[in-house]
């Protein structure tokens, strides 16, 4: 729907945030209990700094959220 330009409800968007928050969340415990995943994230902070103003003119924002950025990319 955001590709064709048409205007998204705010639940749809914070119902399917939710729900990638979720998944994300369950993926970071799995791969922490029975991989080598040392550090669990927090991807509902994550989505949240994605979400800050300009924060690709921003040097230390855009330094670290360039990856993440393009990771969340790949995964949608």
């Amino acid at each position: 729907m955001i590709a064709r330009g048409v205007e998204v409800p705010f639940f749809r968007f914070s119902a399917l945030e939710e729900e990638f928050v979720k998944k994300m969340t369950e993926i970071c415990r799995i791969f922490s209990k029975h991989g080598k995943l040392d550090q669990p994230y927090d991807i509902r902070q994550m989505l949240e700094i994605l979400k800050t103003k300009d924060w690709r003119n921003i040097e230390p924002f855009a330094y670290y959220l360039n990856p993440l950025n393009d990771a969340l990319e790949k995964v949608v």
